[in-house]
């Protein structure tokens, strides 16, 4: 790990921000298409490529976690205090990940809030999966273990969590524990992005990184990885119809470890493709991508307040008609995208220029929004009309 101790590599934050850039059609294209065009070989094929970007996020979280790891160890093991930085960070991803869902922006309505808006407020989603991945992550790299048995372990969770949702799904396990915990392992709709599988998403990543930085000949390693995934890829998605898989219908794209291998490989596969094709990332439009993905969780938290929140009444999906043409669904994705890009690169270049100033404001914002959640008013609604008249 000691290449990536000394180098950052533009690939990963080109994916990074493919990811986060991504995410936005994606979520944009479920919220607002017309049921008639959720259906065709057209809208199949885009709903599967998809399915990869919240793999592809998650991912990115682990192949981080492991350059990091390859940089501070000694540090985190020492309990230096870039591990207390480290851990203040995670917790303000998680409180983000809750606020995101939160049922209410005020406290005093939060405390009445229906069993249905709890459900909601506690489940799993990205953000939470990336927060508990990265603590247990972390809490093996405290262990007294070289970097090899630490990378065979996250190979081994990878596969225990790709194996083991099945039969905690179909048994129904996660009903014995309480919340928040029992939606780390509960599937859909309960959880759309449960600790269990989703996490082996980022120990795949963070192992397959692992082994790359140890790699003497990258170049090769990743022409071999690439080549590998590739055939996972159709070998596994061909399996589905062959009446092989335990799997059949609805549930091999639910619960299948055979699916959840196929889209590791398929972030694998890029992964690789984008390392083999960084000599071609330059001028202006890579450096905006990379951008992005040095403020992709800045973009994923943007985005989602845009789409879903903005005080959960005042959404954008309130504001504008729900269901929506393509054309529509093409001029909603580039508008989101535009503000959150412009956002990302205005706050990237805060951070290089004036990383006090930025820390100032983020610690301003989050005293704000914590000063209004435990002080507004229970009923915003009239708030809500001095902005939205029509909306009485």
């Amino acid at each position: 790990m000691k290449q990536a101790s000394s180098q950052r590599f533009v690939f990963i934050d080109i994916m990074r921000g493919i990811a986060a850039l991504w995410m936005i059609e994606t979520h944009v294209l479920n919220e607002f298409i017309k049921p008639e065009y959720r259906e065709g070989w057209f809208y199949d094929a885009l709903n599967i490529s998809n399915g990869f970007v919240s793999v592809g996020f998650i991912f990115c979280a682990g192949v981080g976690f492991m350059i990091a790891a390859g940089r501070k160890r000694d540090e985190y093991q020492s309990f230096a205090p870039s591990l207390w930085l480290y851990l203040r960070r995670l917790l303000y991803i998680l409180t983000a990940a809750y606020l995101l869902d939160i049922p209410s922006m005020a406290l005093r309505h939060f405390m009445e809030a229906t069993p249905d808006e709890l459900a909601i407020f506690y489940r799993c989603d990205v953000l939470h999966s990336i927060v508990f991945s990265s603590l247990t992550a972390l809490a093996i790299a405290l262990l007294p273990i070289s970097m090899k048995t630490m990378r065979g372990l996250f190979v081994a969770i990878t596969i225990l969590f790709f194996f083991a949702a099945a039969p905690i799904w179909q048994t129904e396990l996660y009903t014995l524990l309480p919340n928040p915990f029992m939606t780390l392992f509960a599937p859909v709709p309960i959880s759309p992005f449960p600790f269990v599988p989703w996490g082996g998403y980022f120990f795949g990543g963070a192992a397959l990184a692992g082994y790359f930085f140890e790699a003497k000949d990258k170049q090769r390693f990743a022409i071999i990885i690439s080549s590998v995934t590739l055939f996972l890829c159709f070998f596994l998605f061909t399996l589905k119809n062959t009446g092989l898989s335990a799997f059949e219908g609805k549930k091999w794209w639910t619960m299948a470890p055979e699916y959840f291998i196929f889209r590791l490989s398929g972030a694998s596969l890029f992964f690789s493709l984008l390392f083999l094709g960084e000599r071609w990332f330059t001028g202006r439009f890579a450096d905006i991508v990379r951008r992005c993905g040095q403020e992709s969780l800045f973009i994923y938290i943007l985005q989602g307040i845009l789409i879903f929140t903005v005080m959960r009444d005042w959404s954008l999906r309130f504001i504008i008609e729900r269901q929506q043409e393509p054309s529509g669904i093409i001029v909603l994705t580039l508008a989101v995208t535009a503000i959150c890009v412009l956002g990302a690169l205005l706050w990237n270049l805060v951070k290089r220029h004036k990383p006090q100033q930025a820390k100032y404001l983020l610690w301003t914002f989050g005293a704000a929004v914590m000063a209004w959640f435990f002080f507004a008013p229970k009923n915003p609604e009239l708030i809500k009309l001095w902005f939205f008249p029509e909306a009485k």
